[in-house]
This record gives structure tokens, C-alpha cells and sequence, in this order.
């Protein structure tokens, strides 16, 4: 079945009928009406995103096909963002290796790279140490930067540095793979965290917590559906 070839919901479900009714369909997505998917079908009502990820667990659609089959939903709930800019499924996650990855352990290397994204021109060192409110020292700022550019996640001109992936190329690690490097990352992220309770303003951040109680037969799906909320 050719997923990524469907532009909407309803031509999405229609794929995935694939000569069955839709009351088999229904069934095998586990409800006991076929009135939900009739009417997506329909086009009376927009696919919910239980629907969603239960045709997902069905058809065992791969992480490129989940992505598109996610915009295409984004698109339909909110049309006006549908000339916005590039869309989601056309964003690379760039899975980089240990040596690549060693320079992002420094906690401000992933707002580094987050201000090159947004900035329409190269920066100086002066102006990403203003940009990080100069809790960097220069010395440490520039020794960050080299291992970036070593890394080929950043590039410099004369006129300073800005980011060597492309516009819609982010970083990932590798998952549930024990990574010493990756557990550095993480360890900086927890302590930058962690500085910004007494280094700013609550009006400044925001933190919430919920804490739930699951099998942990399924801690594996709950996983999956929190990367893929991101």
C-alpha cells in the first residue's frame, strides 16, 4: 500500500480498507461500531488521533509513513497553517554517531544550534554569548564552537558561524541503546534544567509534572507515542 503517495484522511482510511468492508476494518481497528470510521470515510468528521494511532498499531506503518500520515491530520484540523511553510514530513532526523554527538554535551550546544535555525545570518561569538546572556565564557563559548564545526553541525565565514544542517534537518540519537556520550547529553540537559529554577524569573518558564501509574508491559508503546508527539 502506498501511503505516502495519499494527500487526506479519508483517502488514507480507503487505503487501508484495501478490498475489506468497513465494518471489518472497524473491527480489526477494535471498536465495535463502524460509525467513527464511516464517517471519516465520509469526510463528515476529521480522523481523532485515537483513530490515528490505532491505525498505526494495525497497519504497522513505518516511521515515515506515521510522520506523513500525522501532517496530513495537522493540515486538516488547521488549514490556515497549510501555506505556512515546509511541513512536517518534510523534517530529517539526522541520527548522528557518538563522535558527532560529543560536542552537543555542553547543555547551551542545542541553543546554539536552535538560534542558527532562526537567524537569517551568520553569528559572531559576541553575539551568541549576548544570545545566551553571557552565562558562557567566551573561552569555553569558542572552544564548544570549534567542536561543533569539527562535528560538521555548524560552518564559519567571515562573518561568523551558522548552522551546516539543512533548514529542516534535526539531530537525533540513537534510541533505548546504551550510550555513554548520550548520557552526557542528558546529564547537562538535567543540570541546565535544574540552574534555571534560580537563574530566572518565574514568569520565565514553566514547569509541570504529572505522575501516572502504567504496566510496564507498555512502557515501550508509551515511549513511542512520547517521541512522536515531539
Amino acid at each position: 500500500m502506498e501511503f505516502l503517495k495519499v494527500n487526506n484522511s479519508r483517502d488514507f482510511l480507503n487505503a487501508a480498507l484495501s478490498g475489506t468492508s468497513i465494518r471489518k476494518l472497524s473491527r480489526k481497528m477494535g471498536y465495535t461500531s463502524d460509525r467513527g470510521v464511516g464517517m471519516v470515510l465520509k469526510g463528515q468528521r476529521p480522523m481523532s488521533s485515537e483513530m490515528q494511532m490505532r491505525l498505526i498499531r494495525l497497519l504497522k506503518l513505518t516511521p515515515k509513513e506515521q510522520l506523513h500520515l500525522q501532517n496530513i491530520l495537522r493540515r486538516e484540523r488547521h488549514p490556515a497553517d497549510a501555506d505556512s511553510g515546509p511541513t512536517e514530513s518534510q523534517n530529517v532526523s539526522t541520527t548522528l554517531p557518538g563522535e558527532r554527538l560529543h560536542p552537543l554535551i555542553p547543555a547551551y550546544s542545542l541553543v546554539i544550534l536552535e538560534l542558527f535555525r532562526t537567524s537569517a545570518r551568520a553569528l559572531s561569538v559576541i553575539e551568541i554569548q549576548k544570545r545566551l546572556r553571557q552565562r558562557v565564557s567566551a573561552m569555553d563559548l569558542k572552544t564548544t564552537l570549534k567542536n561543533m564545526e569539527q562535528a560538521a553541525l555548524i560552518k564559519q565565514e567571515p562573518s561568523g558561524y551558522f548552522r551546516a544542517l539543512k533548514e529542516h534537518e534535526y539531530v537525533a540519537s540513537t534510541q533505548d541503546i546504551p550510550s555513554q556520550v548520550i548520557r552526557g547529553i542528558h546529564r547537562a540537559q538535567l543540570k541546565r534544567a535544574a540552574d534555571t529554577l534560580e537563574e530566572q524569573f518565574i514568569s520565565e518558564r514553566e514547569f509541570i509534572s504529572k505522575t501516572l501509574t502504567v504496566s510496564a508491559a507498555r512502557l515501550p508503546e508509551i515511549k513511542r507515542l512520547i517521541r512522536e508527539s515531539l
